[in-house]
């Protein structure tokens, strides 16, 4: 079963972190359902400096030196550190024991919003506002010249490590070749949270405002229709602040606004509508609060959504059969196992 307490308990376990506490509530898991996390570690970054280290089983509060909003973590693939974006000029680090604050020589009207690091770790590509994209080598910053002067809100690189894909403000996407940019024709003008590659590279799906969804391939740029995911009501459409894909299955999470949850592959799009709440309740996902970040447990089937009053949600992928024929099909359902203080969302998570 789940379990929480409402007891005010602070238990250290390790160097200057402790068991999270918010609004005298501590969270613990114990359900057979959630996976055991051996070897990742989870980082989650959210509003007013928050900073969290997440075993699966405890939320674990790691001090800040900043009440900046906290909006995306990139750890390196070997795992030696994580670096945080915030709504600043500088950078956090996190090397698994202790933080620090990393100058970028930005001026301090720049916020920044993405950083993502090349698979060989030799490079990491940061981005944010006033069309700023910092490379990134372990020690020096360069600032990659760009004709765009809006927010550039999120950046991943392809599996081989050959080029990396940026977006943001206004439609904007563009592709980065490790020396120059080439700014791709858009089919939108609405605003661009989120691109992630498929595990193959063959294209990488981007995600934004009023349900936009876009695929990548080919160097070009198409949209993908999602109204039909809300009854044809485009006034009802939610925003997408996320995706991940799966490096096993292929399969890809989208996660936004007013919970939503939506499973890709290879063109086809499946909502999920509820989840079950803290009360072990079915419940319809609108009541959950929006989703800004979604990471796959590396390995598994199962990945965790956070988001609003400092929520997380474990989302697990099944697998069914049916038909006269039998045949195999993927869903995905949602269990709420934590609920912080309303006055901290979760902006994003991530593990290596």
């Amino acid at each position: 079963m789940w379990s929480w307490a409402s007891n005010l308990r602070i238990g250290i376990i390790g160097a200057g972190i402790s068991l999270l506490v918010l609004g005298g509530a501590y969270f613990y898991a114990t359900s057979s359902d959630s996976p055991q996390i051996l070897v990742s570690r989870f980082l989650v970054a959210g509003d007013n400096g928050s900073l969290y280290l997440f075993s699966g089983r405890a939320l674990s509060q790691i001090p800040t030196p900043t009440r900046a909003d906290l909006t995306h973590v990139g750890w390196r693939h070997d795992g030696s550190y994580a670096l945080i974006t915030m709504t600043k000029n500088v950078l956090l680090k996190y090397d698994g024991t202790s933080l620090s604050e990393v100058e970028t020589g930005l001026p301090p009207n720049v916020w920044l919003y993405s950083v993502t690091w090349k698979p060989d770790d030799s490079e990491a590509l940061i981005s944010g506002s006033n069309g700023t994209i910092l490379s990134f080598n372990g020690h020096d910053f360069t600032r990659v010249p760009v004709a765009f002067n809006g927010t550039i809100r999120a950046a991943e690189w392809n599996p081989a490590g050959q080029r990396a894909l940026l977006v943001g403000d206004d439609g904007f996407v563009a592709d980065y070749n490790g020396t120059g940019l080439k700014i791709i024709p858009s089919p939108t003008n609405n605003t661009l949270f989120t691109v992630d590659w498929n595990p193959t590279g063959a294209y990488a799906l981007i995600g934004g405002a009023w349900a936009t969804l876009l695929r990548f391939q080919d160097d070009r740029v198409f949209s993908i229709f999602t109204l039909f995911l809300f009854g044809y009501n485009a006034h009802d459409a939610h925003w997408i602040s996320d995706i991940s894909f799966n490096n096993q299955t292929g399969y890809a999470l989208i996660v936004g606004h007013k919970g939503l949850t939506i499973l890709y592959l290879d063109g086809s799009l499946q909502r999920t509508r509820d989840y079950i709440n803290m009360t072990g309740q079915d419940d319809d996902l609108h009541h959950i609060g929006h989703f800004y970040g979604v990471s796959w447990i590396p390995r598994t089937s199962f990945a965790y959504a956070v988001g609003e009053d400092g929520s997380v949600a474990l989302i697990r992928l099944v697998s069914n059969t049916r038909g006269l024929v039998p045949h195999t099909y993927y869903s995905v359902t949602v269990r709420e196992i934590f609920r912080g203080n309303p006055e901290t969302s979760f902006k994003s998570i991530a593990s290596f």
